[in-house]
Order: C-alpha cells, then sequence, then structure tokens
C-alpha cells in the first residue's frame, strides 16, 4: 500500500478465510498504512505524546492494543555474544520482590538449577532510561561448559502501551568478562525512552 511519502509492506495472518474475516483484516491493514508517517534518523527527537511505535525509517501513530510485543535477536559477535531484547505490554502487576534478583536468588537457595553452579557477579538493581529495574550478570557451570549469562529486567506498568515489560538478556561463553561486561553496559547506556 502506498502511503503518502513511502510503500510499506503489511502482512497480516488469520486462520479464517471467509470473506468477511478478509474485509476486516484490508480494514486493519489500511488502518495501520494511513496511520505511518516517514522519519529519517537526523529528524528524530523525543516526542510528547504516546501512542507511537517507532520503525527503522518511520512510526505508526496508533494506540497500543492488548496483545503488543516485540522481539530482537542478535548474534554473530566475534565474542560469541548473543543477545535477545523483548518488549511486551503486561496485565498484572508483578508482586513486590518478585522480580529478577528475587526469582535468582530463589534458584540459587532452592538449588533448582540442578547439575549448574551459579557465581554471581553482579545483582542489583539498575536505573535504565528512566526505567527502574533489575540487572544479574552470573557464571554458570554445568557438567559440559561455563557460560556467562546478563539479564536486565524492568516490569513495566499494568495496561501501559508506553511502559511495557522490558527485559534484555545476553549469553556468550566464559572468558574476556572485564570486555564483555563492557559491552554489555554500553547496549544499557545506549538505550533512550522515546517521549
Amino acid at each position: 500500500m502506498d502511503s503518502g511519502k513511502a510503500g510499506i509492506w503489511v502482512k497480516m495472518r488469520s486462520g479464517k478465510n471467509s470473506e468477511e474475516n478478509i474485509v476486516k483484516i484490508y480494514a486493519a491493514m489500511k488502518n495501520i498504512v494511513n496511520a505511518y508517517s516517514t522519519i529519517t534518523h537526523s529528524t528524530v527527537e523525543p516526542v510528547s505524546q504516546p501512542g507511537i511505535f517507532f520503525l527503522e525509517y518511520g512510526a505508526i501513530h496508533l494506540p497500543y492494543k492488548i496483545r503488543e510485543s516485540t522481539n530482537a535477536r542478535f548474534e554473530g559477535h566475534p565474542l560469541g555474544l548473543k543477545l535477545e531484547i523483548e518488549m511486551t505490554v503486561t496485565h498484572t502487576d508483578e508482586p513486590k520482590d518478585e522480580g529478577l534478583l528475587a526469582r535468582t536468588a530463589a534458584v540459587i537457595a532452592t538449588g533448582y538449577a540442578t547439575g549448574i553452579h551459579i557465581d554471581r557477579i553482579r545483582s542489583r538493581k539498575r536505573t535504565i532510561a528512566g526505567f527502574d529495574g533489575e540487572e544479574e550478570v552470573d557464571r554458570m557451570t554445568d557438567s559440559h561448559r561455563t557460560a556467562i549469562s546478563f539479564g536486565w529486567r524492568y516490569a513495566g506498568k499494568k495496561d501501559s502501551g508506553e511502559y511495557p515489560e522490558i527485559a534484555l538478556r545476553m549469553e556468550s561463553p566464559d572468558g574476556e568478562l572485564e570486555e564483555k561486561l563492557k559491552i554489555w553496559d554500553a547496549i544499557l547506556e545506549s538505550m533512550r525512552p522515546m517521549y
């Protein structure tokens, strides 16, 4: 579909192949296309209103829906790093003391991860881009290998499209810890709020 200044590719799937359902899907696609605007990286500035989903070359100006989520995975770094970023709208309030740090402590204390020895490298609360989250970096050893696990998580706000649950995870083989911690810190510090 032609959005005006640019063409965009919108793909939707449905298990129902009725004519009525096809009309609904087309209407939803048209709504997305009409809400799209182009932007360039040199002109992107934080926006003052919520309800914008940013893409590489543009933005969709629509309020969030119930099941919105996005994720990305990056592999192929020379140090064997694998990075995963996930954002999901949450519909519950997380009970106090049930976050990332408490879960990891429970796994260590109860021996739930049978056969895995866990050494904590970092375990702390850490604010990133204005989001009060929790950071956990561990060295995990089993009978086959030793790996380093990096994690940062923000619990999100209930029913908020602007404050989704955010989880960043990175893993790598053991070794070159200081260099990997610098990369991890640079990744976290590169996060920016969009408004």
